[in-house]
């Protein structure tokens, strides 16, 4: 059985947190702009640990997120002694929309190849010149996706990765996947990839609800997302296009290729929520049987984010993150670390 999702009576009710002014803790990340070849621009963000750096991070966000719903987990990071980077994606947040107003909450993308070219130029210009130690990537959701894209290109930058429910595949709430699929490729070929697919839209304030969430049991972690949509509509994202599913389709079956991942040996750890509606079942486990160093490990009352949910289930996560990272970046407290951007590969973390 799961934990209900009744809110906790001893906290504010959900509506009314959702409803909060949101806010950063100080000191806020440092924050900067950055311009890709094609004119587009990115926003990102560093936060720096109080000590000197041991590792750096690169924390990569899930559909339709941004830099201040992170703000709390970059600060987990940092005091591990993690230099931590991360971005808007290219479609999300401050960075620039594909479509102009007012079709601009739109999740459009024609190609997953545009955001890998996009995080490629963000470590060149932005992350690489101020690496500190082993690079290591934090991952989410559609970010988790990108990362296991960007790995499989065979660049050798980073020292593990920590992937959380990575967007292996997508659940197709109830309608059959072929379905699904073929109807992507369809209404995107005649020219209808801009235009939002079935049940979705814009976002509505009105319209969420934290009983009925699938992201988290945690109503204050729950809020953030909309604390900051709310106060701040430039932020939001809506539903996704039939040209984003398309996209997705095609880039879930270049990852289910196993010559795709073939040359990835870096220690990984993947963090799957079992109570996860937005994953199929058994898709990380796939996922994570084609690497050669893999770790999987099953969060049986978490959803879908599991560094976002409660204090308790997060712990347990933090405990098999700390285990898998200590042989390759040292203990949390060791300073020092070189310059260097490659680590020592150590034994794999604790598995479930």
């Amino acid at each position: 059985m799961g934990r209900a999702s009744v809110p906790d009576e001893t906290l504010p009710d959900p509506d009314e947190l959702a409803a909060a002014p949101p806010g950063l803790r100080k000191p806020p990340p440092a924050i900067g702009m950055l311009t890709l070849p094609d004119g587009a621009v990115i926003r990102h963000a560093c936060w720096e640990p109080p000590q000197p750096p041991r590792a750096t991070l690169l924390m990569l966000n899930g559909r339709s997120e941004f830099i201040e719903k992170y703000d709390e987990l970059a600060r987990d990071w940092t005091a591990r002694g993690y230099r931590v980077f991360s971005l808007d994606w290219r479609g999300q947040g401050r960075s620039s929309r594909p479509l102009p107003p007012p079709r601009h909450e739109r999740h459009y993308l024609t190609d997953f190849g545009v955001l890998e070219e996009d995080l490629q130029h963000f470590l060149e210009r932005v992350v690489f010149p101020r690496q500190a130690g082993p690079l290591v990537i934090y991952a989410h959701s559609m970010g988790g996706h990108i990362a296991a894209r960007y790995l499989a290109t065979g660049r050798r930058h980073f020292a593990a990765a920590v992937l959380s429910a990575p967007m292996v595949d997508i659940s197709t709430n109830g309608v059959p996947r072929p379905i699904v699929r073929v109807l992507a490729a369809i209404m995107t070929t005649l020219g209808f990839g801009t235009a939002y697919a079935l049940g979705q839209g814009d976002y509505d304030p009105l319209r969420q609800s934290f009983a009925t969430n699938p992201v988290t049991h945690d109503a204050k972690r729950w809020a953030v997302h909309h604390q900051w949509f709310r106060t701040h509509p430039e932020l939001r994202v809506g539903g996704v296009t039939w040209a984003w599913l398309n996209a997705t389709f095609r880039s879930v079956d270049l990852l289910a290729r196993t010559e795709t991942v073939a040359g990835v040996d870096l220690p990984l750890l993947v963090l799957s929520p079992v109570q996860d509606p937005l994953i199929p079942p058994g898709a990380h486990r796939e996922f994570s049987l084609r690497y050669h160093n893999c770790d999987l490990i099953h969060y049986p009352e978490a959803r879908h984010e599991v560094l976002m949910e409660t204090d308790d289930l997060r712990s347990q996560a933090w405990g098999h993150i700390d285990r898998f990272l200590e042989p390759i970046v040292g203990k949390a407290g060791e300073t020092g670390a070189s310059n260097s951007g490659s680590g020592v590969l150590g034994d794999t973390a604790v598995s479930a």
